[in-house]
């Protein structure tokens, strides 16, 4: 079966490395449902790899969040909840305001155009696969995450940059998960619950306010664009901000 990481540009060059890096694509793309077991037999088969790097992949990525090891019962995609959710969300705030600040104090001619360029090609693709309101496209939300790389690009933190793309794949993983619920469900998709919403004026908005040096603005607008996120991830997945564990 083909996965969502084949031909995966850039790959990391040792066998487990390259392992990490597909499995954790693949869970944030849903191919693996929140809670699911994850059989090393299993995953040897569907990648092509031997149980021990196959192991060590799974290890590391329960130190990402992306997995759960469980006491003699081997391993698990981590669970989903609206408290988790919200957590990530929150420290993502914490994260991406921060080094956004650094950014726009640090930042040369360089990093502007990296900013101008990155916005560009996410504004010219649709959020949505065409003819398939209720599944995500692939393309944006990799072009979306490259405007966020973009913007953070000059904090001159490693730290910072490595913990907000962790915490923004993990919050992926949600928008997956809310897309593919609302569509059980029979809901509308989240592009039609949130018509009102027009997330390209809001990049525009924060690159404009970026390019300006506005500080204060750009970090108020990044915080009201993942908080508004938030919520239509809840909304769309069914979960309730009291909510544990979403099945």
């Amino acid at each position: 079966m083909t996965t969502a990481t084949e031909a995966l540009p850039g790959a990391p060059t040792t066998r487990t490395s390259s392992l990490v890096a597909q499995l954790r694509l693949d869970i944030v793309g849903g191919l693996f449902a929140p809670g699911s077991k994850l059989l090393i037999k299993d995953l040897c088969t569907r990648y092509g790899a031997s149980p021990i790097p196959m192991r060590e992949a799974l290890s590391r990525l329960t130190s990402s969040g992306f997995v759960q090891a469980e006491d003699q019962r081997g391993f698990k995609v981590a669970s989903a909840s609206a408290q988790d959710l919200m957590e990530i969300s929150g420290a993502r705030v914490l994260v991406e305001t921060e080094a956004l600040r650094l950014s726009l104090l640090q930042g040369d001619v360089a990093w502007e155009a990296r900013v101008v360029a990155a916005h560009h090609q996410l504004s010219r693709l649709a959020l949505r696969e065409a003819g398939m309101p209720a599944a995500l496209s692939a393309q944006w939300d990799e072009a979306h995450m490259a405007f966020h790389d973009a913007l953070l690009s000059a904090c001159g933190s490693r730290v910072l940059l490595e913990l907000a793309a962790n915490l923004r794949e993990r919050f992926t993983r949600y928008r997956y998960i809310s897309a593919v619920a609302a569509s059980d469900s029979g809901l509308p998709p989240a592009a039609a619950r949130s018509a009102h919403r027009d997330i390209p004026a809001e990049h525009t908005a924060i690159v404009e306010a970026a390019l300006a040096r506005d500080v204060a603005r750009a970090t108020a607008l990044l915080q009201q664009h993942f908080q508004q996120t938030t919520e239509l991830a809840l909304q769309a997945s069914g979960m309730e901000r009291g909510q544990r564990k979403a099945a």
